[in-house]
């Protein structure tokens, strides 16, 4: 693993998140870092290197000024394309952009443990409400039918 990119991606998902907030917390430190820390703990073998920097990465395009371009420049075609993948454009259907989101298993797989963090985070806050959201992304991402394709 080339901890060289892995620390630029830091670098670059903590300069463009600057200022955001997770609830009272901190974005990048607090959620970025959180979903880094759920893909070790989930991943049965250790995280790839694509994979930790997209999940770095994941909310970069969808909530700041950072471009594909960008991305693309730094990490490569590749990177920017999962990214990008991850990215929710207002408006898209919910059931078709975790269809999307599944066909790679990099994206797959860092959205699911984005969901699974964001859905430990609504069970302790007691909102039940967005807590069923995510519980519905980890379902559908870890469905039968997906784990039976990717065999």
């Amino acid at each position: 693993m080339n901890e060289c990119r892995i620390l630029l991606a830091k670098q670059l998902g903590r300069h463009f998140h600057t200022g955001q907030k997770y609830g009272e917390h901190d974005y990048f430190d607090y959620h970025i870092l959180g979903v880094l820390k759920t893909l070790h703990r989930v991943s049965k073998e250790h995280p790839t290197e694509e994979m930790v920097i997209v999940a770095l990465l994941h909310d970069i395009l969808e909530d700041t000024e950072c471009t594909w371009d960008t991305i693309r420049n730094i990490f490569g075609c590749d990177i920017a394309d999962y990214v990008n993948c991850l990215s929710y454009v207002k408006g898209y259907d919910k059931d078709m952009y975790l269809k999307d989101v599944s066909i790679y298993p990099v994206t797959r797989i860092v959205k699911y443990v984005d969901s699974l963090f964001n859905y430990n985070e609504c069970i302790g806050n007691g909102d039940l409400k967005r807590a069923k959201k995510y519980s519905y992304n980890l379902k559908v991402l870890f469905s039968e039918e997906l784990v039976k394709n990717e065999s």
